[in-house]
């Protein structure tokens, strides 16, 4: 569900030569931001979820073979 978003942050972050400063400027207004922290903050205890499933899945899945 989240790869493709992802995918083009990956994209443009090779696009550009040093993405430090970007990232320092994302991290300041992710940090200032209420409203955009709760949003971020429950995107990524949503992908902790789908991490942890997906890996208890691989592990039965696994086991099967």
């Amino acid at each position: 569900m989240y790869k493709t978003g992802f995918d083009k942050i990956g994209f443009v972050l090779r696009l550009i030569k040093n993405p430090s400063g970007y990232i320092v400027v994302l991290l300041y207004i992710y940090e200032r931001i209420e409203k955009l922290k709760a949003i971020v903050d429950t995107l990524y205890e949503k992908l902790q979820v789908e991490y942890r499933e997906s890996q208890s899945r691989e592990k039965v899945d696994r086991r099967d073979t």
